[in-house]
């Protein structure tokens, strides 16, 4: 089906996982981060989090707590990017930042695309948000590679390289760590938020 639909390699894996995802347990609702790592990640230099399938923060280094009001333990990310206008103020380049986040949601929910907490969370988005219906509609899936821009009011523009690591041991939470390059201004910036 993926060679006849020309399918991505994001999407034919979301494929497989849609396939397999009814032999797989539900998660739980609350989910909770092992104390080793959380305090790994709160060694980082660098902005980190974990966060579930449903894109809630379940954990962050201060650092990361400093970048964005979003990356708040109990957050969930999708949820803050579409209603909360301070979003806007965050990411300028909005439009990229919501694709990436509906995306990732997409990719993140294929082990289970009948939960019923994943169901509420994309029909509370999609009755609230036009953006994110059209989004989820439009049927994208997994977080690109990129660069992520944040504006932070005290130390101006960031420019960021997104990575995401699966956490074997914890089924549905992922790292997302947030660098910048030796050297740049990003790099400058993050260290002047680590030292404030």
């Amino acid at each position: 089906i993926a060679r006849a639909l020309r399918m991505d390699a994001w999407a034919t894996a979301h494929l497989h996982q849609l396939a397999h995802s009814a032999s797989r347990r539900q998660r739980a609702a609350h989910e909770h981060v092992s104390a080793a790592v959380a305090e790994l990640i709160d060694q980082f230099p660098m902005p980190a989090l974990v966060v579930s399938r449903y894109q809630d923060v379940l954990a962050a280094n201060p650092i990361a707590r400093a970048l964005s009001p979003g990356y708040e333990v109990g957050q969930n990310l999708s949820r803050w990017r579409f209603l909360d206008p301070a979003a806007k103020q965050v990411h300028p380049d909005w439009d990229d930042a919501t694709a990436v986040a509906v995306g990732g949601l997409r990719a993140l929910s294929a082990d289970g695309p009948d939960d019923p907490r994943l169901r509420a969370l994309v029909s509370e988005l999609s009755s609230a948000s036009e953006r994110f219906k059209q989004l989820w509609e439009h049927a994208d899936v997994g977080y690109p590679k990129g660069i992520i821009h944040i504006r932070h009011p005290e130390v101006g523009d960031l420019y960021l390289t997104r990575t995401q690591l699966d956490l074997a041991q914890s089924p549905g939470q992922y790292l997302l760590t947030l660098h910048a390059p030796a050297n740049s201004a990003s790099m400058r910036a993050l260290d002047q938020l680590r030292a404030s």
